[in-house]
């Protein structure tokens, strides 16, 4: 972690302030909470830090750092309260594309951008099942997910809240977006790019367990949430942030969280066995690889 706590000069610029910096390929990058990566208070200290919860880019070739590919980011939960907070912020400028990266069933909680793909080359970035969450009417970006001229994208089955100047913003390329739900706390106007789709759920609270302060929510479903049952199927996608198989009903939930029905009937363990009816089934996805969320090929085709 890259954080300054009162280490310069007052005046001081440039400093970052990196959660995770990932180089190379081949990575899993799975269950880990990134927070208070650059407090907001020290902005005497540390004027425009690049406050990026991951964040990955090359070096000048032939021998400069290698770029992040062939990467699964599941299962975090990303937070920063940095008014240049970011989730995810992969830059491929030096010749060589970042590329394969799967980011599924994270939260990301930020101000300014949530995953972005915008500054070089990438091809197979694929964006599905996660809470995107920003703060409205807070002057930073706030948006979800910014791609530029990305070469086969997926951005489906996300649940985007109070991105408030530009729900998200893709650009070029060539990819899907679609089943998401897009919901602003406090108006429905809708700002981004591309429009709502047929298929994604516009304007309906998401009925969160609890949705407070930023890093103080509970982002799973309540019964008779929009997103229930309302997503793409992925077939790549077997589990949730929590270990449960998706899906569980009838189809597919949005967000980083299947909806778990009743719990009353479940056997309380967590060994993989099935519960009762109307219970989800527990898979441990660092147990078996190339299955069940920890696959050794988790790209889709």
């Amino acid at each position: 972690v890259q954080h300054h706590p009162d280490g310069d000069e007052p005046g001081f610029s440039g400093h970052d302030a990196d959660g995770l910096r990932i180089y190379g390929s081949h990575h899993v990058i799975r269950g880990n909470w990134v927070h208070d990566i650059a407090d907001p208070t020290e902005s005497d200290y540390n004027i425009d830090p690049h406050a990026d919860c991951l964040q990955t880019w090359d070096g000048p070739q032939p021998n400069g750092r290698p770029v992040m590919t062939d990467t699964l980011i599941e299962g975090n939960h990303f937070h920063v309260a940095h008014a240049s907070g970011k989730g995810i912020l992969m830059e491929s400028t030096r010749g060589n594309a970042c590329h394969d990266i799967v980011i599924r069933n994270n939260i990301f909680e930020f101000r300014d951008q949530g995953v972005t793909a915008s500054d070089g080359l990438f091809r197979n970035i694929f964006v599905d099942n996660n809470t995107f969450r920003a703060n409205f009417d807070d002057p930073p970006w706030g948006v979800s997910v910014l791609m530029r001229d990305v070469e086969n994208f997926s951005v489906r089955n996300n649940i985007i809240v109070d991105c408030h100047a530009e729900t998200r913003d893709i650009v070029g390329g060539s990819g899907v977006v679609s089943h998401n739900l897009l919901w602003f706390s406090a108006e429905d106007i809708f700002r981004g790019t591309p429009a709502v789709g047929d298929d994604e759920i516009w304007d309906m609270d998401p009925l969160f367990v609890s949705y407070g302060d930023s890093g103080e929510s509970d982002y799973h479903l309540r019964e008779g949430s929009p997103a229930i049952d309302r997503g793409a199927t992925i077939d790549e996608i077997d589990v949730d942030s929590d270990g449960f198989s998706r899906p569980h009903g009838t189809g597919y939930d949005m967000g980083a969280f299947e909806f778990d029905g009743p719990t009353d009937d479940c056997d309380g363990t967590d060994d993989g066995s099935q519960c009762a009816t109307g219970c989800p089934v527990y898979v441990d996805p660092t147990v078996s690889p190339g299955g069940n969320g920890a696959s050794s090929t988790p790209f889709p085709n």
